[in-house]
């Protein structure tokens, strides 16, 4: 394993000193008195030197899994702080630690959930845990802890054992820190902010607003307070509560700030210069303290309720019914996010969600290199087709019946708002009851059967056999996870692993939006009948809804629904806005918007049939603008262009 692989395993992105001595500041603004303290990720120690620096009469303690780091850490403290090397979720390790803390402070591991499948052996014969793992011994740490309360041990059982295989390794990492943290404690946290607005962070939200008062959150909105990771982070304090909250929606709102121009060095910004850590705290965590910032970034309010609802889905309902309530005002109640609260003089709003459009994701065919091929010429009764496995390059004739047009990535994109079969070379092979001759020989499918030609059906029992892993760790595409499930006997009928299911509405849909952008996002028409891959989001347009799929098109394309997405979208490394259903069902419009539904039609109409769209979106955006109230639509697509500026920056 290479140090770059190393890492990736363990999550080491290590803080800096300077954002490690804001997050100290911010916590210790919130309760001075503190006695004992821990980090239970420590890396290499960066919070409890602050700490010991800041407040010399702190007894800290740390915790750290990688023992490479020991001769790192070990002379840095000279004995001010208790350090064990272990496995932080282990009821061993917790158990040596003298009960709960006054604060609980920490950058916890950034470890993707598809690197956490496997248990993972060091060098020193140490072992990295499994996701499994961590989530068992998680719970039994938990369990174990006699500092809980009865409220407060259910509420993080349930958290331990509810959250999401999808989840990284931060939210195990949070629900373990607020288990540790004293009542009347403070927990300060450095965590990507995926962990507050995910599908899968509404696990860490219920925890954080049931056992804590949130205080503030400060945002890294430019991606810089790390050089060697880009994903967005954020810090956030909590003041823990005496016993949990029974109603999470009677938390008080929470100032977040967002700094855009910061350094690992000077995480504030231009601020930096102007005020000491002290004076920052002052001014935004006392209860007098000001509103607007200047030379810094953005400062505003958000209600519990707006992240409760842009993370709840049909399917984390179930895990957490209380939530139902919440859920169910998604489609009445639309709250305005308080950045764009100033564009506007519109009190009165809809949800996206509201409209019943089916908002899922393409199709994913579990091996698209055997599933997608390439037209080289259309025939009527067979076509030639071009496919690649392992890097060879291979052409047959295949019936043209099992082909279908398909828009498999971006750069199939033409540039226009209409994508058309006609200009896409990418097919679906689509088998259904279709098969190999050495199928219908096993199977006994008799002389009815319809047999594939016979270099193109060798092709498929080569594929079946062919090794697309390694020597040491071999695959097969009739193995591969979201393949074998092709595979069914049931009912009479066979259907192979080379045979898709039937294709769903939403795998042929009637709008997509990449789910992963580098420029501005853009929807895009799909003709009828074309199959859309899962690396684009697909929406299904009722026939009976308000409004037909061009004049959705062309609100999806307005100033005012793109600037939404940059603000709530996941900004990825390379600088990619990276959308999920979430980000469409929870755009915002006017509710007079729907009084000029005809000339919105017609305007998404002459945006799939012009190559000149400039004067078309203007169009559009004059109209979702005027029924909006906004009276300068420049300050609009100013901010959109700051948006896109903010994320490319860095990339």
């Amino acid at each position: 394993m290479n140090n770059k692989e190393r890492n990736k395993r363990l999550g080491q992105y290590f803080t800096s000193p300077a954002v490690a001595k804001l997050l100290t500041e911010l916590a210790l603004s919130v309760k001075s008195d503190i006695s004992k303290a821990i980090d239970p990720m420590m890396g290499e120690g960066v919070f409890l030197r602050t700490i010991n620096d800041v407040s010399p009469n702190v007894v800290t303690y740390g915790i750290e899994l990688d023992t490479m780091l020991a001769d790192r850490v070990n002379p840095n403290f000279m004995g001010k702080s208790k350090l064990f090397f272990g496995n932080a979720f282990d009821p061993k390790t917790i158990q040596q630690l003298p009960g709960i803390f006054d604060l609980v402070i920490t950058n916890p591991p950034y470890v993707r959930h598809l690197n956490q499948i496997n248990e993972t052996a060091l060098e020193d014969g140490s072992l990295v845990p499994s996701g499994v793992q961590v989530k068992s011994d998680l719970y039994r740490s938990i369990e174990k802890n006699p500092n809980l309360n009865k409220t407060e041990r259910t509420l993080l059982l349930e958290a331990a054992s509810k959250y999401s295989g999808l989840s990284d390794l931060s939210v195990p990492s949070i629900i373990l820190c607020a288990s540790l943290t004293k009542p009347d404690g403070v927990l300060a946290l450095l965590i990507p902010e995926s962990c507050i607005t995910r599908e899968y962070s509404i696990t860490t939200l219920n925890v954080l607003f049931k056992l804590f008062d949130i205080k503030l959150i400060v945002k890294d909105e430019g991606r810089n307070w790390f050089d060697d990771a880009q994903v967005k982070t954020l810090l956030i304090v909590g003041h823990k509560r005496k016993n949990p909250r029974s109603n999470i929606l009677s938390h008080k709102d929470i100032p977040v700030i967002e700094i855009a121009e910061s350094t690992p060095d000077h995480p504030l910004g231009k601020l930096s210069d102007k005020l000491n850590l002290k004076e920052f705290t002052n001014l935004f965590l006392h209860p007098n303290g000001v509103r607007t910032v200047k030379d810094i970034g953005i400062k505003y309010h958000r209600t519990v309720t707006s992240f409760l609802v842009n993370a709840l889905t049909e399917s984390n309902v179930k895990i957490y019914p209380e939530f139902k309530q919440i859920l169910d005002l998604k489609g009445t109640v639309a709250s305005l996010d308080p950045r764009l609260a100033s564009l506007t003089r519109c009190s009165e709003y809809f949800r996206f969600e509201s409209m019943s459009i089916g908002v899922h994701q393409g199709l994913r065919t579990g091996a698209n290199n055997f599933f997608y091929c390439d037209l080289i010429k259309k025939g009527k009764d067979k076509s030639l087709v071009s496919m690649q496995i392992n890097g060879k390059k291979n052409e047959f004739d295949i019936p043209s019946e099992v082909l279908r047009p398909v828009l498999r990535k971006q750069k199939e994109v033409l540039g226009n708002y209409l994508i058309s079969s006609k200009n896409l070379t990418g097919r679906l092979i689509d088998l259904k009851n279709n098969y190999t001759a050495s199928d219908v020989s096993k199977y006994q499918l008799g002389a009815d059967a319809n047999v594939l030609p016979q270099k193109f059906s060798e092709y498929v029992d080569y594929c079946s056999k062919v090794n697309i892993g390694t020597e040491d760790k071999p695959k097969f595409l009739p193995q591969l996870s979201a393949v074998k499930t092709n595979i069914s006997t049931g009912n009479g009928t066979i259907r192979t692993w080379y045979q898709l299911p039937e294709l769903k509405e939403r795998h042929i849909p009637d709008i997509c939006i990449p789910r992963v952008n580098s420029n501005s996002v853009n929807a895009l028409l799909v003709e009828k009948g074309t199959v859309v891959d899962a690396n684009f989001i697909t929406l299904n347009i009722p026939k009976d809804i308000m409004i037909n799929k061009y004049g959705v098109l062309a609100l999806l394309s307005s100033d005012w629904a793109k600037v939404q997405l940059e603000l709530n979208g996941n900004v990825l490394g390379g600088g990619a806005l990276k959308l999920d259903r979430g980000h469409l069902q929870n755009l915002i419009f006017s509710n007079k918007v729907m009084s000029n539904k005809n000339q919105l039609e017609q305007l998404g109409k002459n945006l799939t049939e012009s190559l000149e769209n400039e004067a078309i979106l203007r169009q559009i955006n004059d109209t979702v603008n005027d029924a909006l109230a906004i009276e300068d639509s420049l300050k609009l697509k100013a901010l959109l262009q700051y948006r896109l500026k903010l994320r490319k920056k860095n990339a």
